[in-house]
């Protein structure tokens, strides 16, 4: 899709035409030089693409204030299993049809932010702050964005705050003091610089809260609303080329997954949850050849999409009965 990479902005009615090959990084320098006080929130790596990213939900730093990325969608031009060109909102692309671009709200923001990221190890109380910061994270004025990362020894704490550094010294005293942020700890930056932070093998937390609790489980299609606390990903990196090195990186990320599922409910009427846009074949797939059951793909739809996948379905259903669109892990029609 990358030839459908264009980027239109409109400044005055706040809105833009967004071409689904385009990455993150050009959009947010687009609307930052149209307008440095518009926003599209986004993720947070400037190299993913906005088709993927918005069909499957796109949280990201400010997802407290603004919520999704698919939460902005007013329109989209899709290509259905017919090969008409229709202007239409919501659903899952991939399953339903091509999407070429989306037309989003953009947000008011402040062209300035203040940041920090430190580091605590082991020595330094990393696992009761990362306890508390548990408790605290989500919780926090919408404002303010705190993620954190744990690595083998240390943990790591980024935060975006839409305000002065003598602003989020107060609140941090207030909220998250056993952290300890100084004045000389925190960096004053724009929205659109916000982006820089490289990431390694570790396990990293975005807190929810906020504007997340407001917008029902049933806007769109993703479901992790109000209850959500964090997202918790596991990211591993290695040298495609060495398959000992992958195996035993995708090992790693599995035990820690298994391990971590003692401690976070599963239940067939509360299933664990999965974002869709972070792909685990692991919880099963549609068959390689022949028909696949709703109940079949239930398994793993019920914690991508919880109780909106059933909706999915008899969108499927009506809009692609064929399942032209499928791939491994895409919504299957009723028979």
């Amino acid at each position: 899709m990358t030839n459908f990479r264009s980027i239109s902005v409109d400044a005055k009615s706040r809105t833009a035409w967004i071409g689904v090959g385009a990455v993150l990084g050009e959009v947010y320098y687009t609307v930052y030089q149209a307008n440095n006080s518009l926003y599209f929130p986004g993720g947070s790596a400037p190299t993913v693409g906005v088709g993927g990213l918005v069909s499957g939900g796109g949280y990201g730093p400010f997802s407290r204030k603004y919520g999704l990325a698919a939460d902005q969608v007013i329109d989209a031009r899709v290509i259905d299993a017919n090969a008409r060109i229709l202007d239409r909102k919501g659903g899952n692309g991939a399953s339903f049809g091509v999407v070429l671009s989306y037309k989003v709200n953009l947000v008011e923001i402040s062209p300035n932010f203040t940041a920090f990221n430190v580091s605590r190890t082991l020595e330094q109380n990393a696992i009761q702050l990362l306890h508390k910061w548990q408790f605290v994270a989500p919780r926090m004025p919408r404002d303010l964005s705190i993620s954190a990362q744990f690595a083998t020894g240390s943990a790591r704490f980024m935060a975006f705050f839409q305000g002065n550094v003598t602003t989020l010294l107060s609140l941090m005293e207030q909220y998250f003091p056993e952290l300890g942020i100084t004045k000389e700890d925190c960096q004053e930056i724009r929205w659109v610089d916000n982006y820089a932070y490289q990431y390694e093998s570790s396990m990293e937390w975005t807190p929810f809260g906020g504007k997340m609790d407001e917008i029902p489980v049933s806007n769109i299609p993703f479901p992790h609303r109000a209850g959500t606390s964090f997202l918790v990903v596991n990211i591993a990196s290695w040298n495609s080329r060495n398959a000992t090195l992958a195996q035993r990186s995708i090992n790693w990320s599995r035990e820690l997954y298994r391990i971590i599922g003692k401690y976070i409910p599963n239940t067939p009427s509360n299933p664990r949850g999965a974002y869709v846009n972070y792909r685990d074949y692991d919880l099963g797939t549609n068959n390689r050849k022949g028909y696949t059951s709703v109940k079949q793909a239930r398994v793993w739809g019920a914690h991508y999409f919880k109780s909106n996948f059933d909706r999915l379905v008899k969108v499927k259903t009506i809009v692609d009965p064929q399942n032209f669109f499928n791939f491994e892990q895409s919504i299957p029609p009723y028979r």
